[in-house]
């Protein structure tokens, strides 16, 4: 019977570590670089461009992306959290290298591929960090993995300035070797107790486990959070991409055209910055014999708080579309910010919960957490066709949702805060 197993040992065992900190950023280091190359490396589909090939591609796309996060959990519990991440960067290398040959023969076959590979990948480090927290340190740690993770999206700048194909591969190589000897430096047996834990095998439950936990009680409350960062995710970046091919189309010489990669860079240093606090915080409050949860209200204030604020301001940016262009820069990036602050609360906030609550199963909730936002991110799309037309629209739609996020969230905190 194979087993999901520790990802140090490969074995029925769960790690537990006083001192993680060294993993967590070694784990996190990797997946950044790996993303790093997966998504520059990758073709872009642009969400403005909605012809309807395109359409009918994205739902594809978005189909297998389901798909993998189902199948997921079974792949892994066939292998080491650990050896699954250094296979993963494997396969992505041999696509890097096949895409920058530019070898169109079974190309359909190696995007499926690569689909696939980088959701068993983020299931591997998810459960993995879940696997090497305990209860007082996991907030720590995935505000360690969003700090650092964050940052890939940040990466625009410098990868547009590799203005040579042998400055492009010299970079990309560098950094998928590096990924991979992170990975391999991935080692906590020292000073670590080993506890055993209850063990999903993967005769098929994988499936099974995924959906009969996206049913639990302890993890419906948090479906709208995560239905809100998928939609969230996918509509904040479809309207920067217009915003910034519409000041481009129509800005003038006396004012300077807002860039859609600033924006994402923008967005990204702030999600960097505002998950390694949160992480910290949750981190203090745990040491100091408290916990966040205690304080639902103060957690969905932040959240609700900052949210309604950003919302506004776009709101506002919207009604006056003729008039934001030239005047109204400076409200962009700060609702940007706000987005990102929300944004980054929930991610760690659901993923240190339902990680603490589910240790025993933490492939399944890895996977059952990303089905959630995929599914946000496809109703996104499904509607970009009206929410692109009017962003007044897309921005009420996406402040109610985050209402009722932090109100399921609030009532998730409180009836899981001991």
């Amino acid at each position: 019977m194979a087993n999901i197993q520790d990802p140090l040992l490969g074995k029925a065992f769960q790690v537990k570590s006083n001192h993680n900190i060294v993993n967590s950023l070694l784990v996190s280091s990797g997946t950044l670089l790996i993303y790093i190359v997966y998504y520059f490396s990758s073709d872009k589909f642009i969400l403005s461009e909605l012809t309807h090939d395109g359409i009918i591609k994205q739902y594809i796309y978005y189909g297998m992306l389901l798909t993998a996060c189902f199948i997921s959990p079974i792949t892994v519990s066939l292998m080491s959290e650990k050896f699954t991440m250094v296979a993963a960067s494997l396969v992505i290398t041999m696509i890097f290298i096949l895409n920058y040959l530019k070898i169109t023969l079974f190309s359909m076959i190696i995007k499926i591929i690569s689909i696939f590979t980088i959701e068993i990948l983020w299931t591997a480090v998810g459960a993995f960090l879940i696997v090497l927290s305990n209860r007082s340190n996991i907030g720590l740690n995935f505000g360690i993995f969003f700090s650092i993770f964050g940052l890939y999206l940040g990466f625009y700048s410098i990868y547009l300035n590799l203005t040579t194909d042998l400055l492009y591969l010299t970079i990309f190589s560098i950094f998928i070797g590096l990924a991979i000897i992170l990975y391999f430096m991935l080692d906590g047996k020292n000073n670590q107790e080993i506890q055993e834990i209850e063990i999903e095998n993967n005769n098929g439950s994988g499936i099974l486990t995924s959906i009969t936990i996206i049913s639990d009680t302890r993890f419906y409350y948090v479906i709208p959070s995560l239905f809100y960062i998928g939609f969230s995710n996918f509509f904040l970046k479809l309207v920067l991409e217009l915003i910034s091919l519409k000041d481009i189309t129509t800005t003038t010489t006396t004012t300077t055209p807002i860039n859609y990669y600033n924006l994402i860079e923008v967005y990204s240093i702030s999600f960097s910055f505002i998950s390694f606090i949160w992480g910290c915080m949750i981190l203090y409050k745990n040491k100091t014999n408290g916990t966040l949860n205690e304080n639902p209200i103060i957690v969905v204030s932040i959240i609700g708080t900052f949210g309604i604020i950003a919302s506004l301001i776009c709101l506002v940016i919207s009604y006056n579309q003729d008039k934001y262009i030239y005047s109204s820069n400076c409200s962009i990036y700060l609702s940007i910010i706000l987005f990102s602050l929300v944004d980054s609360i929930l991610s760690i906030q659901i993923y240190s919960s339902l990680g603490t609550l589910f240790e025993n199963k933490a492939l399944s909730i890895i996977a059952s957490i990303r089905i959630i936002q995929y599914i946000g991110s496809l109703f996104a799309y499904t509607l970009v066709t009206w929410i692109s037309a009017s962003f007044i629209v897309g921005f009420y739609l996406l402040a109610s949702l985050l209402l009722l996020s932090c109100f399921s969230l609030y009532t998730h905190l409180y009836n899981n805060n001991d």
